[in-house]
């Protein structure tokens, strides 16, 4: 936790910035960002991708560091129509949360599967496959006791969890309360930030946090568009669960560095 940092978050950054970065680079930016929070979510795609040695390497260099993980996503589709794209979808997505296991990180965020143009030959196919993928992941992380959270995607890609009442619905099928990586800037793109928060209350345990106009998901730092963070602490206030950790998703290290300034201000603010 940063220095003047509100008890009640723990705030860190994504490595979302470095996805095409040489992994020597990498870590001396990480060793950088270290004296603005000490939480790192490493992406596990592209060139940050969650190899046995680069897990050794992260846990000898940043030791003191915790951790999150966010699973595999770029071209991953686990609601897909093909049976065999599904497949492959969800023993990627497993393997980002064996990795989650071996880096011991806090937890490990993912996505849900997407709807496709050809569904309209089969409406519901999509969100069936997604929920027989679901149940598959589930169970892995449980049997490895890797803490899961659903993020929300914008409404925007086609994803197939965008409102609160998906992730209610799902839960309602599994039979098992889904932990909740809520996305503020596609939230704020679908409209729905404080009806996320109001509806889904303590299983959001997660958040990423980045800043937008509510069209396009630009990644801003925090404070450059027009989410009103002052209202949405506010709400969050009583309604999440304990410890909620804050994940800084923005492209640039100078824009995480703002961020965590923006934060900084405004949850020393709400300690009060």
């Amino acid at each position: 936790m940063v220095d003047g940092m509100n008890e009640m978050y723990k705030v860190g950054y994504s490595t979302l910035f470095a996805l095409g970065m040489r992994f020597d680079k990498f870590i001396r930016h990480l060793n950088h960002l270290l004296g603005y929070a000490k939480m790192i979510e490493v992406v596990d795609d592209l060139r940050t991708e969650l190899t046995t040695e680069r897990i050794r390497k992260l846990k000898e260099y940043l030791g003191t560091v915790e951790f999150t993980v966010h699973a595999s996503f770029i071209a991953i589709n686990i609601a897909s129509m093909n049976e065999h794209i599904r497949k492959a979808a969800v023993k990627r997505v497993k393997k980002s949360i064996w990795r989650t296991y071996a880096l011991e990180a806090l937890k490990c965020t993912i996505h849900p599967g997407y709807d496709s143009v050809l569904a309209v030959l089969s409406p519901r196919m999509p969100f069936r496959q997604q929920l027989k993928s679901f149940r598959e992941i589930f169970d892995y992380a449980e049997r490895l006791g890797v803490t899961l959270c659903l993020e929300n995607l914008s409404g925007r890609e086609k994803g197939l969890v965008y409102k609160p009442t998906h992730i209610l619905e799902i839960e309602k099928i599994l039979g098992k309360k889904i932990l909740v990586t809520l996305d503020v800037g596609h939230a704020h793109i679908a409209g729905n930030e404080f009806e996320f928060i109001d509806a889904l209350g303590e299983r959001i345990i997660h958040m990423h946090v980045h800043d937008n106009f509510g069209i396009h998901d630009v990644h801003l730092p925090i404070g450059r568009g027009n989410i009103n963070w002052s209202s949405l602490f506010q709400r969050l206030r009583n309604r999440v669960g304990a410890h909620t950790t804050l994940i800084i998703e923005n492209y640039t290290i100078e824009d995480i560095i703002e961020s965590v300034e923006y934060l900084r201000t405004l949850l020393k603010f709400y300690d009060h």
